[in-house]
């Protein structure tokens, strides 16, 4: 199972796990590697999400790719979270992270 976790973010949005809109769509997103390991649960389907509005200054050209912190994390990039607070999307790097 595929768990997207936040890696070396100043302030996240949440303690430990926490469903998260990304990019849009619900995504199930933790602080660290162990965190999503230890709690493996998915965001429900039901969750709505903004409708994420594609302009040139929202999304750059090419995704941005990042070195994986430890071996148990992969496919690390940049994605866009909402903000309740801003009310708008912002900018994280997250990893993907195989759990149990």
């Amino acid at each position: 199972m595929l768990k997207l976790i936040i890696m070396l973010v100043a302030q996240p949005h949440f303690a430990v796990c926490a469903c998260q809109c990304v990019d849009g769509l619900p995504k199930t997103l933790c602080q660290t590697i162990a965190e999503a390991q230890a709690q493996p649960r998915m965001c429900p389907l039901q969750l709505r999400c903004p409708v994420v509005e594609e302009t040139t200054e929202s999304r750059p050209a090419e995704l941005l790719f990042f070195d994986a912190p430890s071996e148990q994390a992969h496919s690390c990039r940049e994605v866009r979270i909402w903000d309740a607070e801003q009310a708008a999307y912002t900018g994280v790097r997250v990893c993907d992270v195989i759990t149990s």
